[in-house]
């Protein structure tokens, strides 16, 4: 069986590997940070329902609010929504943080001044490592095997851009 294979004693007994902190919007991630909680924006969400969602979060998960908003872009009408959203939460800026998880890297290139992480499918461009480079965000690097992760996140590191690797189980389109 699999009971053996567990790295961990039981569910309350971990130890934590040494990372290095990131930042996405005003929040700390890795290094000796607490874990964060990200929310993923439903589809065709505007700064007033986000609103609505997140006074319920308080109320229902006392005080323990999505500190970052993972927004998926695949579209120019959906990075016109991101921008839209991130105008209107502007006063509330200061406790977001913005992860844009875009479908390609034109869009990415055009949604970088909305985001404070950004992804993309698939290999980034130069253009687009320089671009997230200039902006001091880290780039979070999803990918199917462990391989293409690091050789994506030794590109971004050429180039001076900090990433967060994240595997993909296998058969997630995400």
């Amino acid at each position: 069986g699999s009971e053996g294979l567990s790295p961990f004693a039981d569910a309350f007994s971990y130890a934590r590997r040494k990372a290095r902190a990131l930042k996405i919007g005003p929040f700390a991630l890795g290094g000796s940070q607490l874990v964060r909680v990200v929310g993923a924006v439903p589809a065709g969400s505007t700064a007033e329902s986000l609103l609505s969602w997140f006074e319920a979060q308080l109320k229902k998960a006392n005080n323990c609010e999505p500190e970052i908003l993972e927004w998926t872009v695949g579209s120019g009408a959906e990075l016109q929504k991101l921008r839209a959203a991130r105008e209107g939460l502007s006063g509330e800026t200061s406790r977001l943080g913005f992860f844009g998880r875009f479908a390609n890297d034109a869009l990415a290139r055009e949604g970088l001044a909305f985001v404070d992480a950004v992804g993309i499918d698939g290999e980034p461009s130069l253009e687009l490592l320089k671009d997230i480079a200039a902006r001091g965000i880290p780039f979070v690097v999803e990918a199917e095997s462990a391989e293409i992760a690091a050789r994506r996140e030794a590109r971004a590191r050429e180039f001076g851009v900090f990433s967060l690797l994240t595997l993909r189980a296998p058969g997630d389109a995400t």
